[in-house]
């Protein structure tokens, strides 16, 4: 179990990913740290939950069939702080090079975070390591989260000024 000050409980995520298997994986660590959790599986998908759904924190691949993460966030950046447009966004992408990061971040995400490998090895004893590595390297997403958690309460608190009447709402973070 993460620690106390680790979890992420209460925190609302969208998890949008091509790959229904990384989804999963994402999914289950998001949530045994905490998380509220719902997934979609392509950037359209996630706009239109976004018009019904409003999430702490949207966590997208970057590397997607159609529109890829970058559009999504360049969409999303481009609506209003009352439909999403200021939510906090982690890029998950399965790139390395030094440059991306720069790239994440100037399209409109708030973070960057390396996405997990391949788990599929032919050999069953190596795909058991490869999982519990992928499941390490993934297990700093919620570390991350908790960052972004801080970005959600200067944001929910500059709403609060902005709306008086809605001040007194509840926000589970």
């Amino acid at each position: 179990a993460l620690p106390k000050r680790l979890r992420i409980d209460g925190v609302r995520v969208l998890l949008v990913d091509d790959d229904s298997e990384a989804l999963d994986l994402a999914s289950s660590i998001l949530i045994g740290a905490g998380a509220t959790v719902r997934t979609c599986l392509s950037a359209p998908e996630a706009l239109a939950l976004l018009q019904e759904w409003r999430p702490d924190v949207l966590v997208s691949d970057i590397e997607m069939p159609g529109e890829d993460g970058h559009a999504l966030i360049r969409k999303v950046r481009a609506l209003d702080g009352e439909r999403g447009g200021r939510t906090p966004a982690v890029a998950l992408t399965p790139y390395g090079r030094p440059q991306d990061p720069v790239l994440s971040l100037t399209a409109g995400h708030s973070m960057h975070v390396p996405k997990p490998d391949d788990p599929v090895v032919d050999d069953a004893g190596a795909q058991r390591v490869k999982i519990e590595q992928n499941v390490g390297q993934f297990r700093h997403v919620p570390f991350t989260l908790t960052a972004a958690r801080g970005l959600t309460r200067a944001s929910s608190r500059s709403h609060a000024e902005a709306n008086p009447r809605s001040a007194g709402q509840e926000h589970h973070l």
